[in-house]
């Protein structure tokens, strides 16, 4: 995700992002690309990823120096964790215009490719026995749903599992697993981008007679 430079590539002509792809190869280079041609994908869509995953990341550095919950500002940054997934990957499918990962790929008719992540997002592969019978996208949906965005009165295992929230995330081994739904996805989405760019890349290539 990282192209080891710190340029805005929302300001690049078509010509300059393809040069610089030529070099990096990178998934935030191909998907500006892609963008310019899906003009109702939003360019910062990127963006918003990267900055979920350092958040994780961040959670992760916590809970190896030994941070535990309840603390203030660990527990905010697992809560934004549940509500940035909610929107990347678990909102209803019926909203079409809001910008989940799988409603980027359906505007570009890669049907088949959200269908595929909407069912890993429902596997249910949590090891965590509070968790175990929760999926991705059901779990990410009863934290921010119930107790984020809104206030609900809960009993039994709901009110259990959102308690728990926090917990959960502060266990390395539980967010390697949470992770690991995120990286199934967006591979998905990153090998889809980067075909793209490599193919306008050998289009480029064809017209300028460099191959």
């Amino acid at each position: 995700m990282n192209t080891g430079i710190t340029i805005d590539l929302t300001n690049l002509s078509e010509d300059e992002l393809l040069d610089l792809y030529s070099m990096y190869k990178s998934a935030n280079i191909a998907h500006q690309l892609w963008c310019r041609r899906h003009e109702n994908i939003p360019e910062h869509f990127s963006i918003i990823f990267v900055t979920l995953l350092e958040r994780i990341k961040r959670v992760t550095e916590k809970n190896s120096e030994g941070v535990k919950t309840p603390d203030v500002d660990l527990d905010a940054l697992i809560d934004t964790i549940y509500i940035g997934c909610r929107s990347m990957f678990c909102e209803n499918p019926g909203l079409k215009n809001n910008y989940t990962l799988q409603n980027c790929l359906r505007k570009a008719n890669y049907h088949n490719e959200a269908r595929v992540i909407d069912n890993i997002l429902q596997e249910k592969k949590f090891t965590d026995s509070i968790m175990k019978d929760e999926s991705f996208f059901s779990l990410v949906k009863l934290v921010s749903n119930k107790s984020i965005a809104h206030q609900e009165s809960l009993s039994g295992k709901k009110r259990e599992k959102i308690d728990y929230r926090y917990k959960f995330l502060n266990d390395n081994s539980n967010i390697c697993e949470f992770q690991y739904y995120i990286f199934r996805c967006h591979r998905i989405y990153e090998n889809i981008v980067k075909e793209y760019g490599d193919t306008l890349l050998n289009e480029l290539k064809i017209k300028n007679n460099d191959i």
